[in-house]
């Protein structure tokens, strides 16, 4: 029982932590995609067609990406209810 009892803090202490890094890369993720658009709103008018292209599909990636840690983030946080149901806390 102890080994099941170190185990489960173990995971709790990834999943913590793994979740914490998430949303820190979350927020960074979402300032460069603030910045690809401030960026993007202060182009010149004889930019390029291709560069503003690119602009705007990075900040659609970085959309994508936030997405997709918050989703990580919401995925180790049920995790952990999960945890805390069974007795793991």
């Amino acid at each position: 029982m102890e080994t099941r009892a170190a185990d489960e803090r173990v995971l709790r202490n990834t999943l913590e932590g793994l979740e914490d890094e998430l949303h820190d890369v979350r927020m960074a993720v979402d300032e460069a995609d603030h910045a690809i658009l401030e960026q993007l709103r202060d182009l010149p008018d004889d930019a390029s067609a291709e560069l503003a292209g690119t602009l705007r599909e990075t900040s659609r990636l970085f959309a994508q990406l936030y997405t997709l840690l918050g989703e990580g983030e919401d995925a180790a946080r049920r995790v952990l209810r999960a945890l805390d149901a069974a007795g793991g806390r």
